[in-house]
Parts: C-alpha cells; structure tokens; sequence
C-alpha cells in the first residue's frame, strides 16, 4: 500500500503542483472544478442516492461550481458568505464527530441532509482554493498543500511508530493521539521555517501566521475524520478506487475540504486586522 501510495504521489504530485501554479486563471478553476465533481461523484455513495439521482444532482453540482467562480468575481458579498457557511459546519463538525463517537451512529443520515452536506462540503473547497491563490498567489496556496502534506505525514510515521491512544476509536479505529502530535511537530515546523523566510508573511504576522496555521491543521484532522464518518455509516473504505494507493478523489481531498476555507478565512481576517 505504501508503495502504491508513493508511486502515485511521485506520478501525479509534480504534474499537479504545476498546474496548480502555472495554469491561467481559467483553466485552474476548470481544473479545481474537475476535481470537486469527481469528489461530488463519490460522494452519492455517502448520501446513499439511488442511481436514478446520480445525473441529476451532479448537473446541480456542476451549475453551482459554474455559479461559484463566476459569483466570486462578481458578487462582492459572496467570499464572505461562503466562508461563513462552510466555517460554521466546520465548527459544528467537532460536535457531530464527538456524538457520532459516543454512540450516537444515525447522526447526519437523512439522504436529503447529506446531498446539502456534499454541497456545503464541496463548493466552499473549490472558492476557498481559488480564491487563495487568486488573492495571495500560488505561493501561499502551495504553502497550504504542503501544510497538509507534512500534517498527514507526521500523523502516519508518528502513528505507525508510536500509536498507542486512540484518538477517535469509534469514527477512525487506526487514528492516534500519537499520530496527531506527530501532525503537529511537522507541519508547525514547516510553518515556523515558512513564515521565517516568505516574503509573504509580515514580520508583525509571523506569530499569528504560525497560529493560523494549526489551526488549519486541526481542521484538517477534522476534515479527515468526518469523511471516515460518513464512510463508516455506509460500510465502505474508501470513496472509491480513482487513485491507485489513495483511493478516491474524495479520500486525497478530505483535508483540504475543512483546511482550505479555515486558511483563507483566517488570512482574509489578518488582513482585515492590519
């Protein structure tokens, strides 16, 4: 599995970067609108939706992903809503996680709540990445993707090597509080070095900066555990078989889907803050 993992991490992981960083502002949002609908694809597997609905709410997804990009270049308000919303579901998931993991096991099962959860989820993940780098520049969205690297990096050596307490036993059996500290220690390291040697980040930043930071990783964590939520709900493993040692699109992004609106929210309010 470790093998697989990197060969599709070393494949597919430069080529990614540099769209991510190179590709016109057009072609970039196409390319983060690809990603969310494949996420968007699997998780009809997560709202149980019979087949029959499958077409119909992935036309829904991708008018909304439409209406997103073009709204965040138009619509003033509209960054401040979306963030809003995915924020407070954000927040409000350290409570569902805590009853799911109590014994509360229906929680969040009406297929009608989880098809609005794949758009809570989802479109915010595809404006918060756009936005960060069409506000901030690709640097501090490639600072972001390495964030999260390092954060599950840390977490899987430090876990595979010291795991003993788990973290969250009925929603991720194989998640450890070991495992988290080690998600720390790395990502909280590459932050400091960042923040020390990016032009990006104001002297009188540096501090908040690094905050922010954990923060994003603490979410990403969360990220994380809700998806293995809702896949423990429905019995599956993994949201699906697209990338070889990853698993879905879904799995390689559900980080991402709590980190990224956490991280641009937070940078929009230092900002704010100056």
């Amino acid at each position: 599995m470790l093998k697989q993992r990197l060969l599709t991490a070393i494949t597919l992981g430069p080529l990614l970067l540099w769209a991510f960083i190179a590709l016109p502002d057009v072609y970039y949002a196409s390319l983060l609108g690809v990603i969310v609908i494949l996420a968007a694809k699997e998780w009809t597997v997560m709202a149980r939706l019979e087949n029959v609905f499958h077409i119909p709410f992935l036309i829904a997804f991708l008018v909304s992903v439409y209406f997103c990009w073009w709204a965040l270049q138009h619509i003033a308000e509209f960054p401040r809503l979306i963030l809003t919303i995915s924020c407070t579901w954000w927040v409000v998931g350290f409570i569902v996680l805590s009853k799911y993991n109590r014994g509360q096991k229906q929680i969040l099962f009406n297929p009608i709540m989880r098809v609005l959860l794949g758009f809570i989820i989802l479109l915010p993940t595809f404006s918060a990445l756009y936005m960060l780098r069409a506000t901030y520049g690709a640097g501090l969205l490639v600072y972001l993707l390495f964030l999260i690297w390092f954060a599950d990096s840390g977490a899987y050596f430090a876990g595979k090597r010291w795991g003993k307490h788990k973290l969250l036993p009925n929603v991720s059996p194989g998640k450890t509080w070991q495992g988290v500290a080690g998600a720390f220690v790395a990502s909280i390291g590459f932050s400091l070095i960042f923040g020390f040697v990016s032009d990006s980040i104001a002297d009188n930043q540096y501090a908040i900066f690094v905050l922010l930071s954990f923060i994003t990783v603490i979410f990403s964590i969360q990220g994380d555990l809700i998806e293995s939520m809702f896949k423990r709900q429905v019995n599956i493993k993994d949201s699906g078989q697209l990338l070889p040692g990853h698993g879905g699109m879904l799995d390689r992004i559900d980080s991402l889907t709590a980190a990224a609106p956490i991280f641009i929210t937070g940078m929009l309010l230092m900002d704010a803050a100056l």
